[in-house]
């Protein structure tokens, strides 16, 4: 028969629609691979460097940061779209807001081997946390830029936009998920 073709219809329509699947879509994003794998960062890297997390404060405030303001930044998905125009506006606001508490959990990650960097030559593990890491700075600075109207304008119907999600999963995620297999083996 048919099967259950009504498993790709959505409960909503239009624009209601592109509001629900970007606030869902932004958020899962968040919370499975942002949070999670900053958790694992912050689990293996000081139990492979025998350094402790370069600040715990900065490490709280980047948590709830990221909690907050993730929340409100899917918006930026829906740039020159048919939503109301101060919804995409709060969600370029949020988005430029979450270069602060992604850079803060990066940064305190990279602080972390302050004066350790020579581990890197010894451990293939600490090789993929620093690059997850670098590779996490980059996909949120991606996402902030991309959220800016004119930049937007530009770049929205380009490889650019799936572009950046990629590079923060196949990265970020990718390598850090490499870290905690190898610490497996």
């Amino acid at each position: 028969g048919m099967g259950k073709w009504w498993h790709s219809v959505s409960m909503y329509a239009g624009t209601n629609d592109a509001l629900v699947q970007w606030w869902y879509g932004h958020n899962a994003v968040a919370f499975v691979f942002t949070v999670g794998i900053i958790a694992q960062i912050y689990y293996f890297l000081p139990k492979e460097s025998g350094q402790p997390i370069f600040s715990y404060k900065l490490s709280l405030f980047a948590f709830w940061g990221l909690m907050f303001v993730y929340l409100w930044a899917g918006g930026h998905h829906l740039i020159y779209s048919t939503v109301p125009d101060w919804m995409q506006t709060m969600g370029s606001v949020f988005s430029v807001v979450l270069i602060l508490p992604s850079w803060g959990s990066a940064i305190n990650i990279l602080l972390t081997m302050k004066g350790e960097w020579s581990q890197l030559r010894e451990s293939p593990l600490i090789k993929f946390m620093i690059l997850a890491s670098t590779f996490y700075m980059f996909s949120t600075l991606e996402g902030p830029i991309l959220s800016i109207k004119s930049v937007n304008a530009l770049a929205h119907f380009t490889d650019w936009i799936p572009g950046h999600v990629h590079d923060g999963t196949l990265g970020w995620v990718g390598f850090m998920t490499m870290a905690a297999l190898y610490h497996m083996t």
